[in-house]
């Protein structure tokens, strides 16, 4: 999911934090060593409705760069 993640980054999602996840919950924190209440990178928290198995993509702050 990271890798996904910082993929969409890469491209120009998620530059204006309006994309949606939820904090990784203590046992995948402690699995993973990562710090209390991980969230993805350029996310906000939103847990109403839930949001532990999707993520809102929004945020594209593009911009494309010509060859010519």
């Amino acid at each position: 999911t990271l890798k996904f993640v910082n993929a969409l980054i890469k491209f120009g999602w998620g530059k204006t934090k309006e994309m949606y996840s939820e904090y990784y919950p203590t046992k995948l924190t402690k699995r993973y060593d990562l710090k209390t209440n991980y969230i993805l990178p350029n996310c906000k928290n939103m847990t109403v409705p839930r949001h532990n198995n999707h993520l809102h993509v929004k945020g594209l702050d593009y911009e494309f760069k010509s060859d010519t």
